[in-house]
């Protein structure tokens, strides 16, 4: 009995380890497995950019969200917002702010939907600050949906100010500026806390490199030492509002008064010469015919040439530019 005992623990010690085994190998293959599967989504996000996510992709996939929140089909808007996740940094065009703003919204939507709140309220910062004023559509969001609500919470906090990198000024590439999220960065700073798409941006409009960076964590390849704003003078805003002070010209208006002045003695004149007129028609006498003609003659003959200068000193005093001399201005 004792040997028989023994060969059944010895038995039965074999099997166990050859469990142990059977574990420590599937853990091992599992592990192998996991490793090669990170391996690969590894270089399948390396490859994602090796293509542009070209513009016309952009505005499809935007519109493709925007009609699923619409039609409250959020599993829909989720695998868009999945895809528009992955490729928003492979954007090779230099786009208006109102664009990436719109990119930026969906994004902080898709994050929440996914229950990923903290990256959904760093979106909606950037979103908010390049398009402060928007506003959800109704028939996208109602106005006690939790989405709309969280969207309106991070208004306070979009609005912060840049801060610089101490001691660093920007240095651009050679024939190119630098974008960031659509708005020309002139200095070495950014709002923190959220993310930004900066571009170098050559002059074609074609993105030479595209970085997703953090706050104003701005790549060393593109600072130097110096101060954060550069010494300039500000260039001239040639759509800037300016306000034009008019000057009036002092012979203005005693031209137009005289001119004024001149056609109304031309009209009494003219109407004085309808008296001499009625008087000729009732001369009794040779003399009386040739005295009134004559007088209505000179009437009308003076009323008119004064009529017409009274109207073209009015006419010059109205035209007389603030130019110095007298200058007439018209269009033709």
């Amino acid at each position: 009995m004792a040997v028989v005992d023994w060969m059944n623990k010895r038995q039965n010690n074999k099997h166990a380890r050859m469990r142990v085994f059977g574990v420590a190998l599937s853990a091992a293959l599992g592990s192998v497995t996991l490793l090669a599967a990170a391996t690969v989504g590894t270089e399948a996000a390396a490859q994602d950019c090796a293509r542009s996510y070209t513009t016309a992709e952009l505005s499809r996939d935007l519109g493709a969200m925007t009609t699923a929140l619409r039609a409250k089909n959020d599993s829909d808007y989720r695998d868009v917002g999945q895809r528009l996740s992955n490729q928003i940094a492979c954007v090779r065009k230099d786009l208006p702010q109102r664009v990436w703003a719109s990119a930026y919204r969906h994004l902080g939507a898709y994050y929440y939907m996914v229950g990923d709140f903290d990256q959904s309220k760093r979106w909606f910062k950037t979103a908010i600050e390049l398009e402060p004023s928007y506003e959800w559509d109704i028939a996208e969001l109602t106005l006690d949906h939790p989405l709309r609500r969280a969207f309106d919470a991070q208004r306070g906090a979009a609005t912060e100010d840049p801060v610089a990198l101490d001691g660093k000024a920007l240095a651009p590439p050679s024939g190119a500026t630098l974008k960031i999220d659509g708005r020309p960065l002139t200095e070495s700073s950014a709002t923190l806390d959220r993310p930004h798409i900066l571009m170098v941006v050559g002059t074609d409009r074609v993105a030479r490199e595209v970085f997703l960076i953090e706050g104003n964590e701005i790549p060393d390849q593109f600072l130097t030492d110096g101060d954060a704003v550069a010494d300039e003078a500000p260039a001239a805003d040639l759509y800037a509002a300016k306000k034009v002070e008019r000057v009036r010209p002092p012979a203005k208006t005693p031209l137009m008064v005289t001119g004024g002045a001149l056609a109304v003695v031309g009209g009494a004149l003219y109407g004085t010469s309808f008296a001499t007129r009625s008087q000729f028609y009732s001369a009794k006498t040779t003399a009386d015919l040739d005295k009134y003609r004559s007088l209505t003659n000179t009437l009308v003959v003076a009323a008119g040439t004064t009529l017409a200068l009274g109207i073209g000193v009015e006419y010059v005093g109205i035209i007389i530019s603030d130019r110095p001399g007298v200058a007439l201005r018209g269009r033709f």
